[in-house]
């Protein structure tokens, strides 16, 4: 056949037919300029592409467009968007699609009812996404980690005692006693640490790579944290090393009713006290913002043969840090 002869396709109504209903990319008049090296960026950029200096982000280009938001380690000092109260259903919509999270879960977060975290955020992007958020109609506090204060942690206690009018926290290591006016006490956290490991062993040749064994292990352990108007790195009583003689006739033989007595006891003394008492239920909500911390270490190399080496290693997983920063959360309320 002749090339001549080669039918072109002819324009039909499916060519007229858009792919999205919405524009994709921006226009270059939407296209934000770095200061430092004049190159443009997309809008919903925080950080320049190029030289990563901050960008001045116009919050009418990129509504309803998802926003590039960094996701931050541990240890980085970011902001937390806690959610007030309720919103459309629409706006929970446009409000997933701009976070990059998931419109279900987000709902599932505003139908607790309780301060929880929606977004965690570098600093620089707090300010838009403020602005964003509440032109869809959505209250939020925002809360720095600063303010929550995870490095420095809460006293352990080893005893209690209920004074006329005043409590005495014993401290775990030291022994010494900080009395408090009953009436300063204002907030009770509880719920429970989690922690699983899970052993791992390697064959190594020169041929292959395989796992021989692998062993599982968890463990949860119930915890209570207790803050006073004067104190926001509060007191923490854990389940294991606490003498719960203070319980008189209440103690249980088993640690964990023990805890839930204690709990009772703290509150009919201090009736006044806000007593937060939902985190086991609401803890898998958490992970989307501020998920359990996950480690693995290698234990080394053994010789098992000509040829042959066996590598261990051992993931570990727990929620301190979580229900650390879930406790210093609830207190700020």
């Amino acid at each position: 056949m002749a090339p001549n002869d080669i039918k072109q396709p002819t324009a039909g109504i499916a060519d007229e037919i858009p792919l999205t209903t919405e524009p994709v990319g921006f226009t270059p008049d939407q296209m934000v300029g770095c200061d430092k090296c004049g190159k443009s960026n997309p809008p919903t950029r925080f950080a320049c592409l190029y030289c990563a200096a901050s960008l001045r982000v116009s919050t009418d280009a990129v509504h309803r467009k998802k926003l590039v938001l960094r996701v931050l380690e541990p240890w980085e000092h970011g902001v937390n968007f806690v959610v007030l109260g309720n919103a459309g259903e629409e706006a929970v919509k446009q409000a997933a699609n701009i976070l990059g999270t998931d419109a279900q879960w987000l709902r599932a977060v505003i139908e607790t009812g309780r301060h929880l975290p929606i977004a965690r955020v570098e600093s620089a992007a707090s300010e838009p996404v403020e602005k964003i958020l509440a032109s869809l109609g959505f209250e939020c506090r925002l809360v720095t980690d600063r303010e929550l204060n995870c490095t420095a942690g809460p006293l352990r206690l080893r005893g209690i005692k209920f004074l006329d009018g005043y409590v005495e926290f014993v401290a775990f290591n030291t022994g010494k006693s900080v009395r408090v006016a009953t009436d300063q006490i204002s907030h009770l956290v509880s719920g429970s640490l989690y922690r699983s490991q899970t052993q791992v062993l390697e064959k190594h040749s020169r041929r292959e790579r395989r796992q021989l064994d692998e062993a599982q292990t968890s463990e949860d352990e119930a915890v209570v944290d207790i803050y006073t108007n004067n104190d926001r790195l509060g007191f923490r009583v854990m389940q294991h090393g606490f003498d719960f003689s203070v319980l008189g006739d209440d103690r249980d033989l088993l640690a964990h009713k023990n805890m839930g007595r204690l709990v009772e006891k703290i509150v009919a003394f201090a009736p006044q006290i806000a007593n937060c008492n939902g985190y086991n239920d609401i803890r898998h909500l958490l992970g989307n913002v501020w998920p359990p911390e996950d480690k693995k270490d290698a234990k080394g190399v053994k010789r098992s043969g000509l040829g042959r080496l066996d590598l261990s290693s051992v993931r570990s997983s727990d929620n301190l840090l979580q229900f650390t920063r879930y406790s210093r959360l609830q207190s700020l309320f």
